[in-house]
């Protein structure tokens, strides 16, 4: 009996469209998805989908799960991480966020004396652009 698969979270299927909107354009993912822009953004911004576009959305989480992919390099992860975590400030906060977010990574692994890891040299501009594009 071929083992069924599990429902991912709408937290999880919303992370993975953001990627890959970042990765091509919101037209783009919408049009795989089989669903609006307009609709895909609202989702995106975290507007709960109707059940049909649930539906949608399920289904192509699953077909993209299932094909082999270039794996995403760390910086873009922490950007896109940092960047889901500050992009609700106003704009002039923002940009004093990064800095003080990146700053603050820095003084930990200087702290801690562990090797600074490879995703954090240029992260403040990565994340910048990635504020911007939001």
């Amino acid at each position: 009996m071929p083992r069924r698969r599990e429902i991912p979270s709408t937290e999880r299927i919303r992370q993975t469209a953001e990627l890959r909107v970042r990765e091509t354009s919101l037209r783009q993912v919408a049009y795989r998805v089989g669903v609006s822009p307009m609709g895909l953004k609202k989702f995106l911004d975290g507007a709960s989908p109707y059940e049909n576009n649930r539906r949608k959305l399920v289904d192509w989480f699953l077909r993209e799960e299932s094909q082999p992919r270039e794996p995403v390099r760390e910086s873009t992860v922490a950007a896109i991480a940092l960047g889901m975590v500050l992009r609700d400030l106003p704009t002039p906060l923002r940009t004093e966020a990064v800095d003080t977010q990146v700053q603050l990574l820095e003084s930990l692994y200087s702290r801690s004396q562990a090797p600074r890891p490879a995703w954090l040299e240029g992260l403040r501009e990565q994340l910048a652009e990635e504020l911007e594009s939001s």
